[in-house]
């Protein structure tokens, strides 16, 4: 165990930087910092820093099926007691004079906000995919290292006296924390005397490789070209912090269904085309006929679930290859290579030696690839049994770009970070991307080069549009505002006041809106649908109903003392949230008497709407 440091014993630089990175006083810090340590061994493999001050974190996503009577209340009071009991829950990861310390508060403030969703009247398949869809979700939310909570829990009934628990957490918490116990206590169960550790390495080979496997990789990793750059990424000055960030897209029906076509069902030989068409991309952007690039797959021989592989990729391009023969020869490359598909970060940072670049971006098959047991046939015991977990590591990488099928679509999703890459840079990206796919298609038979040369010309054409599409934020969010009903004949220096602070968000299917993220702000849907869920005081979210554009979330957000909770959960591939801060409202009402008529309408539709929902029920 590391030694335990006091704040107050800590060198006066260290202090500096402390006050600093938390911008509070050094008696404040002594009273909120219990304590400061180094890492362990095993905490140091799941970190990084390069690049930025800021900690960069693998995480952990674990769904457990628990069998019992699990009541909101309990479940809270054991997650309380388990930030009070265990250290780890309330530790935080920062770096102070170049080396990272674990910093422990006293205690959490805010304590954890847990949401409860009522999911039993779904169907089995149904299930499978709003729980996959919520993990999606969950993990787009990221995690705020150095100040914020490193563990997140989502309830989900899905049966009688069934539960689904989805845990999603730093692995560096998963690697000291048995969250077993947790359920044994909101179960009122007893403990056992062990405890035990919940995540055995879930990554590659850890550098244990047989000889066969580390020949194959030497010999293919011996001549790489250089690494290609990404296209369309500009770094911003993002002095060293970290947001993890997230674009979702869904490939569009036309063109996956031709995919399909030319698959033949064949899920490796559909893989293929879509990481081929990374491939050429990046021969498109580079100006080259030869890029490497690494995808990540389950790994076959590791028993442990959500293990992994790394798998680096050489795409070439010959003078009489075509499009089909590029796409052939990426799924041969695979089937050859998957047999030794052993490899690890490490494994592969080692193999290709100090004077070498690692690999920038991975392309992420996992969830495209791995076959997990569906929830309904796993048993669920009271001190939770784990359906599936899996592992997520952006560290030292640009992007990760994850493939995953959901029912008849595949959905991509670019992590990212965000304090240094803007959201319309990765929009672009991925147009780029679903073009090259499109054109993939259309030049099927034709040489690689005359498929070049009409790429080039269609993705000119396509980011000229795209530049004159783009409007200042300001008109869109005044244009907006006058769309919505609530602001319907008010003039246009009333709607001017609303602009104000106020903020536009893009969010993707399976994100949620929820109560504690809105408090004082007006929260409009502009653009998709969002589905509102409703918490009358036993802590579960039932589904309230179905919002479309220019729709207003939470009209009790204007009551002082409400007595529901209301969030919202997108159901369209995206939707566009519009945030306006309620003290505009409450400021402009004194100067618009046709907008307090307007909130009275609406207010009257509502109850209106639901008086007849209530007589039908």
């Amino acid at each position: 165990m590391a030694e335990k440091m006091l704040f107050s014993s800590l060198p006066t630089e260290y202090k500096a930087s402390l006050v600093e990175l938390y911008n509070q006083q050094e008696n404040v810090l002594a009273h909120n910092i219990k304590y400061l340590r180094e890492l362990s061994t095993e905490e140091k493999g799941v970190f990084s820093t390069k690049g930025g001050s800021a900690p960069v974190g693998s995480v952990l996503q674990i769904i457990y099926k628990i069998s019992g009577k699990l009541l909101p209340l309990h479940f809270n009071v054991a997650v309380d007691r388990a930030f009070v009991q265990e250290d780890i829950l309330r530790t935080n990861y920062v770096l102070i004079n170049g080396m990272m310390m674990a910093v422990v508060k006293e205690k959490r403030n805010p304590p954890l906000e847990i949401v409860y969703h009522n999911l039993k009247d779904l169907s089995d398949d149904e299930l499978d995919v709003e729980l996959q869809r919520n993990i999606a979700a969950d993990k787009r939310l990221g995690f705020d290292l150095t100040n914020g909570q490193l563990v997140r829990f989502s309830v989900f009934n899905t049966g009688e006296d069934e539960y689904a628990v989805i845990v999603t957490t730093v692995e560096a918490v998963a690697l000291k924390l048995d969250f077993h116990r947790i359920f044994r206590a909101a179960l009122k169960l007893p403990q056992p005397d062990d405890v035990s550790k919940i995540v055995d390495a879930v990554v590659g080979g850890n550098g244990v490789m047989t000889t066969p496997v580390k020949n194959y990789w030497e010999k293919m990793l011996s001549n790489l070209p250089p690494m290609p750059k990404i296209p369309h990424l500009n770094p911003q000055p993002a002095k060293g912090k970290y947001s993890e960030e997230a674009y979702l897209v869904h490939v569009p029906r036309d063109i996956l269904s031709d995919l399909r076509s030319k698959a033949e069902s064949n899920k490796l030989l559909l893989m293929s085309m879509l990481q081929t068409a990374w491939g050429l991309l990046l021969q498109q952007s580079n100006s080259t006929d030869n890029v490497s690039y690494c995808i990540l797959v389950p790994q076959k021989k590791k028993s442990t679930p959500g293990a992994q592989s790394i798998v680096p990729f050489l795409l070439k391009a010959e003078d009489n290859h075509t499009v089909k023969t590029m796409v052939n020869n990426a799924f041969k490359q695979f089937v050859v290579s998957q047999p030794y598909a052993s490899l690890g970060r490490e494994d592969i940072m080692n193999l290709l030696g100090k004077h070498n670049e690692p690999f920038d971006h991975f392309l992420n098959f996992y969830d495209f690839l791995a076959e997990p047991k569906p929830y309904s046939q796993v048993k669920g015991t009271g001190d939770g049994t784990i359906v599936s977990q899996k592992h997520w590591d952006v560290r030292d990488v640009i992007l990760d770009v994850s493939f995953r099928n959901e029912g008849n679509q595949v959905i991509i999703s670019v992590d990212y970070n965000g304090e240094v890459y803007l959201q319309n840079d990765i929009a672009i990206l991925v147009k780029h991307y679903l073009l090259v796919l499109q054109q993939m298609l259309t030049d099927w038979n034709e040489p690689v080069v005359s498929f070049m040369e009409r790429l080039e010309k269609h993705w000119k054409a396509k980011f000229e549009e795209l530049e004159l599409s783009h409007e200042d934020s300001r008109s869109i969010i005044q244009d907006a505002l006058s769309r919505i009903a609530l602001f319907q004949e008010c003039e246009q220096g009333i709607i001017q006041l609303f602009v104000i602070g106020a903020k536009l968000y893009t969010k993707f299917e399976g994100d949620r809106i929820s109560e504690h993220e809105v408090e004082n702000q007006l929260v409009f849907v502009l653009s998709g649908k969002v589905a509102r869920s409703i918490e009358c005081g036993d802590g579960w979210y039932n589904t309230l109903d179905i919002l479309k554009e220019n729709s207003w979330i939470n009209e009790n957000v204007i009551l002082p003392k409400h007595k529901v909770k209301i969030s919202a959960e997108v159901i369209t591939e995206q939707a566009t949230i519009l945030v306006v801060p309620l003290v505009n409202l409450m400021s402009t009402l004194k100067k618009s008497p046709l907008l307090a008529k307007n909130i009275i309408y609406h207010v009257m539709r509502q109850l209106e709407k639901y008086q007849r929902l209530w007589i039908q029920s």
